[in-house]
C-alpha cells in the first residue's frame, strides 16, 4: 500500500501526539503535586473546628491524614470528604492560641504525583457570637457580639421563628418557622444572615426541634403530621433525619409505635435521644449497631449525653411527703445501669438536668431548695456530683437554659424574675471568673453560641 503525503502527514501528527502523551505521563511524577488551599478565613475558625485542607487533585486519603500535624498538639478526629481532609478537634480550640497546621511532603495523588515539599499554615479562633430569640412573643433571631453589644436581626419572618439550632461549626443555624398553611419549615441562614433559604417544605406539617449532627452532615428534627381537621391537634411527633448534603429525608423508625421529639446527638455522633412519648420514656438509638433502648421517665426531654456519648444523664420525679422534686441519674449504655447522681432522701433538692462544660470537667445545674422558695439557683458540680458550688443565686430569679462559652469560661442563660406579673425573660451571660451575671437582651430566650 502507498501511503499519499496526507497520510503520511496524519500519521506524523499522531505520533508526535502519542510521544506528547507518553513525555506527560512519565514527567507527571517529577512534576509533583500542587499545594492543598487551606479551608479556612482571615477571620479565624470557630472553637470547634472543623480545620482542613482542600485538595486540588485526587489524592490518596490515607498518606494525606497521616501526613497532617497540629502544633500545639489537639485530640481529635480527621475525617475524608470528597478531597477535602478536615479536623475535628475534641475538646474546643483556645482563643488565647496561634495554631500551625502542617502537611508533610510524600502525599500521594491517584495520578501518580506526590507533594514533593511540606507546607504548613497557621491559624486563630475567632471570639464566640451569641444567639438568642426575640421577642419572646414574635421571635425573630438575633445575633449579639457581647464584647461590643452590636446586634442585628438574621431573620425577618414576621415572627414566625418557632426554635433553632447551631450548626457545630457556626457558620450557619437553622430554624423552624410557621408557614401560610398553618404548618412549621425549616429555614437555613448563614451568621451574617446571607443565604437565607428553605431547606425543607412541610406544607401543614410541624417540622421543628432541629438538631445538628456533631459533624453538621446531617440534621435530625421532629415531625408532626398536619391535623385531620382544623382545629386538631397534629399528629404524633417523630423524629427524621435530613441529609443536608442531597436534601434527602427519612424518618428514624418506620414503626408506628415509635414516637420522638427534641432529639439530640451524642457528641460521638453514632446515636440519637429523643423524647417517645408513646413508650413512656427516653429513647436512645445507635444508628450503627441499630440498637434501641428506653429509659422510663415521666419528666418529657430532660436529659443529656455525657462527653463520650456513653451514658445519658437524665432527671426523674421523686414524689416526697409534701413535695416533689426531681433527682439526677446517669444510664450507662454498655451495662445498662442507672445509678443516682445529683440527690439525696436525706437533703432533698430539685435539680435540673445537666450541661457539661466543653472540656466536661464540670456541669451546670439548676437547683432549688426545697424549703427555700421557687427559683432555680445555678451551681456547678464534677460529673460524679462531688464539689457543688454555688455560682449565679437570687432568691427572686429563675436560672435557666444553660449554654456554656466555647472557652469553658462563661455560661449564657436565660433568667426571669419570679413574682411579677410583668416580668419577662432576659438573656444573661454569667463570667465564672467574677460570678458577675451582665444583662444582653431583655424579652429574649433561648441563648446559645456561635463559636
Amino acid at each position: 500500500m502507498t501511503l499519499t503525503r496526507f497520510d503520511r502527514l496524519v500519521w506524523s501528527i499522531l505520533a508526535v501526539l502519542l510521544l506528547a502523551l507518553v513525555g506527560i505521563t512519565l514527567a507527571l511524577p517529577r512534576l509533583g503535586l500542587p499545594a492543598p488551599q487551606p479551608l479556612w478565613g482571615e477571620q479565624g475558625v470557630g472553637a470547634r473546628g472543623p480545620v482542613g485542607l482542600q485538595f486540588p487533585r485526587s489524592v490518596d486519603p490515607e498518606s494525606a491524614i497521616q501526613a497532617v500535624t497540629i502544633i500545639p498538639p489537639v485530640e481529635g478526629e480527621v475525617k475524608w470528604e470528597g478531597e477535602r481532609l478536615l479536623f475535628y478537634p475534641r475538646v474546643p480550640f483556645r482563643q488565647d492560641e496561634t495554631y500551625t497546621l502542617s502537611l508533610r511532603e510524600g502525599v500521594k495523588a491517584r495520578d501518580g504525583r506526590t507533594l514533593k515539599r511540606a507546607f504548613a499554615w497557621t491559624f486563630t479562633v475567632r471570639s464566640p457570637l451569641l444567639a438568642y430569640l426575640f421577642p419572646s412573643a414574635s421571635a425573630e433571631i438575633w445575633i449579639q457580639n457581647p464584647g461590643t453589644a452590636e446586634k442585628r436581626a438574621i431573620t425577618q419572618t414576621g415572627g414566625r421563628v418557632f426554635d433553632y439550632a447551631v450548626a457545630p461549626d457556626g457558620e450557619t443555624l437553622v430554624y423552624s418557622a410557621y408557614n401560610d398553611q398553618q404548618g412549621m419549615d425549616l429555614w437555613q441562614v448563614r451568621r451574617d444572615g446571607s443565604e437565607n433559604r428553605k431547606i425543607l417544605d412541610c406544607g401543614a406539617d410541624w417540622c421543628l426541634n432541629p438538631a445538628f449532627h456533631p459533624q453538621g452532615t446531617w440534621l435530625a428534627y421532629s415531625r408532626r403530621l398536619a391535623p385531620i381537621q382544623q382545629g386538631a391537634q397534629p399528629g404524633v411527633p417523630r423524629v427524621w433525619l435530613l441529609d443536608l448534603t442531597s436534601n434527602t429525608t427519612q424518618p428514624i423508625s418506620p414503626d408506628p409505635n415509635v414516637s420522638g421529639s427534641e432529639p439530640l446527638w451524642a457528641p460521638v455522633g453514632r446515636r440519637l435521644l429523643m423524647w417517645d412519648g408513646l413508650s413512656g420514656g427516653l429513647r436512645g438509638v445507635d444508628l450503627e449497631a441499630q440498637q434501641s433502648i428506653v429509659i422510663p421517665s415521666d419528666m418529657g426531654m430532660s436529659a443529656t449525653w455525657t462527653p463520650n456519648g456513653k451514658a445519658i444523664l437524665f432527671t426523674r420525679m421523686v414524689l416526697g411527703e409534701t413535695v416533689a422534686y426531681a433527682e439526677v441519674y446517669r444510664y450507662d449504655w454498655d451495662t445498662q445501669t442507672i445509678e443516682r447522681v445529683l440527690g439525696s432522701s436525706e437533703m432533698p433538692r430539685d435539680y435540673s438536668v445537666p450541661v457539661f462544660s466543653p472540656d466536661g470537667q464540670w456541669m451546670a445545674v439548676g437547683l432549688r431548695e426545697i424549703q427555700e422558695g421557687p427559683a432555680r439557683q445555678l451551681w456547678l458540680f464534677r460529673p460524679d456530683g462531688s464539689e457543688g458550688t454555688l455560682v449565679a443565686g437570687d432568691p427572686l430569679i429563675n436560672f435557666s437554659s444553660f449554654h456554656w462559652h466555647p472557652q469553658g469560661n462563661a455560661i449564657a442563660l436565660q433568667q426571669i424574675t419570679l413574682g411579677s406579673s410583668s416580668a419577662r425573660p432576659q438573656v444573661a451571660i454569667l463570667d465564672l471568673s467574677t460570678h458577675t451575671v451582665s444583662l444582653l437582651a431583655d424579652d429574649a430566650t433561648f441563648p446559645q453560641w456561635l463559636p
